[in-house]
């Protein structure tokens, strides 16, 4: 009796612990299953954030240089490459003493010494400006696509003119500024284009004298000049 009642005992505890285990193996392969999409899901998650992340980064990088390339293009002026041409041209001839230029958004402005450019008291260019007078002619004649008027201002000192030839200082800077026109007119600058204006002594830059009317010789030499202004403009038919 007492064995079989073992017997039946220890049968029904196996039987309840393989129960067990049974329950307990289901429950490790459910927890590994919901582990195991829990991390997919948490994979496909990283990836699709991270590939949004990068799209919109590359999107962004994309947009930042196709606007950089528009506002570059916008305010690119039409007369770089003519300030440029003009740059070198002063380089090659050492003319960096003689020729100031400055450039704005309505164009360029140049600016001649007139002792470099003529005899004093006379309206001939000087031989050895001639050649680089020429291909400034040249680079400014190359514009296109835009619209723009060439104006050479004259000016002069307030020495009263004595060379026989012109009998004001006004008519002097007249035909100075006329023959650079017409100098511009012969190397590439079309005629419509082009302007001459005088000023005689009338705008000086800097006094020609001091309080007691004596003349001070660097104003009235820095005051004789020829001004070119190359300016975007709206020809009229």
């Amino acid at each position: 009796m007492f064995n079989q009642s073992s017997s039946r005992k220890d049968t029904l505890q196996a039987q309840n612990a393989g129960k067990t285990m049974l329950v307990a193996g289901v429950d490790l392969h459910l927890s590994l299953q919901v582990g195991y999409w829990l991390s997919i899901m948490q994979i496909s998650h990283y990836d699709r954030k991270t590939n949004e992340e990068t799209n919109k980064a590359r999107f962004e990088e994309i947009q930042s240089s196709i606007q950089g390339s528009l506002l570059k293009k916008e305010h690119v002026s039409p007369f770089t490459e003519v300030r440029e041409r003009i740059e070198r041209t002063k380089e090659e001839n050492d003319l960096h003493d003689i020729i100031e230029m400055q450039e704005d958004a309505m164009g360029i402005r140049l600016e001649f010494s007139s002792s470099h450019l003529y005899e004093l008291g006379s309206a001939e260019i000087r031989n050895q400006m001639r050649g680089p007078l020429a291909l400034i002619g040249q680079s400014i004649g190359d514009l296109h696509n835009v619209d723009y008027l060439v104006e050479v201002e004259g000016h002069t000192d307030d020495i009263p003119i004595r060379s026989g030839i012109y009998d004001s200082n006004w008519e002097l800077s007249a035909h100075r500024a006329t023959n650079v026109v017409r100098y511009f007119s012969e190397n590439g600058i079309p005629q419509n284009r082009l302007r001459a204006v005088a000023y005689g002594e009338s705008r000086p830059k800097v006094p020609n004298r001091d309080e007691n009317g004596n003349p001070i010789a660097e104003n009235q030499a820095e005051n004789r000049r020829i001004v070119v202004h190359v300016r975007r403009v709206r020809l009229s038919d």
